[in-house]
């Protein structure tokens, strides 16, 4: 898992030479426009959130307790930085959820395009039938790994209350484990089930970590976050790709 965690990170540097070489930016251009939307209204949520949580922590312990001014004040800070830390990852989640969901259908293209180049692979062209399963089946896969998220994540932040250091660390693999996930599954529609894509998933976390790791790391950044998606999309195709064409036994499994 270490190993491949490590090379999925080497992957990005192999996406930016296939993105010159082979001039894939057009793929950028509803990500991108999608990104710019909801940082905008990412910006005019937050701060409201913050106050929501702060102003209730402050207000837990009764007034007529000892310290009660004090503590209340205490409890407030502690609720404006916990508060900070939950709900920027809460909008990141949302956000890479949603620029996902609009940017799907382009995202498979850029990497059907990649596997083309990479492998040959000719396309399969449009069929409604195949349309149809390919979008149920990517819905299934998309609430999968939502819900564990949210769970894990929601799970994560309680323990925040005694461990924040490490809170804001196992968040940020929480969402780079599921991020670089998602961005797998863009290839294994093309080579595997539902139930073959999960026990992929399953079988490579290291995948799924190495490329969510740079993926998450430019959601929190403005420039970043306008690229993030069809970059790693690109290197987890490209790293996907060669786990499975080494594995080949694993192909198609229902």
């Amino acid at each position: 898992m270490v190993r491949n965690t490590f090379k999925g990170l080497s992957y990005y540097s192999n996406a930016f030479t296939m993105l010159f070489k082979h001039n894939l930016w057009m793929y950028f251009l509803v990500p991108t426009l999608a990104s710019i939307l909801i940082i905008l209204t990412t910006f005019k949520t937050r701060s409201g959130l913050v106050d929501r949580i702060q102003n209730w922590l402050g207000d837990v312990y009764p007034e007529n307790w000892f310290f009660a001014e004090q503590i209340g004040k205490g409890l407030s800070s502690i609720g404006g930085a916990l508060g900070e830390i939950f709900v920027w990852f809460l909008l990141i989640i949302l956000m890479k959820h949603i620029v996902m969901v609009i940017a799907s259908p382009f995202m498979s293209l850029l990497s059907e395009k990649v596997d083309q180049i990479v492998t040959g692979r000719k396309s399969d062209g449009f069929r409604m039938d195949k349309f149809i399963s390919d979008l149920i089946r990517g819905l299934r896969i998309a609430v999968r790994l939502l819900i564990r998220e949210l769970f894990w994540s929601f799970v994560i932040f309680l323990l925040s209350f005694f461990i924040p250091p490490v809170t804001a660390i196992l968040l940020f693999l929480v969402q780079a484990y599921y991020g670089g996930a998602a961005n797998m599954d863009f290839t294994l529609e093309r080579y595997y089930s539902y139930k073959g894509s999960v026990q992929f998933m399953k079988d490579n976390k290291g995948v799924a970590l190495g490329n969510g790791i740079p993926y998450i790391g430019m959601l929190m950044t403005v420039f970043g976050f306008l690229i993030a998606l069809p970059l790693s999309t690109v290197a987890a195709t490209l790293h996907t790709l060669e786990v499975i064409h080494s594995r080949p036994e694993m192909a198609m499994v229902e």
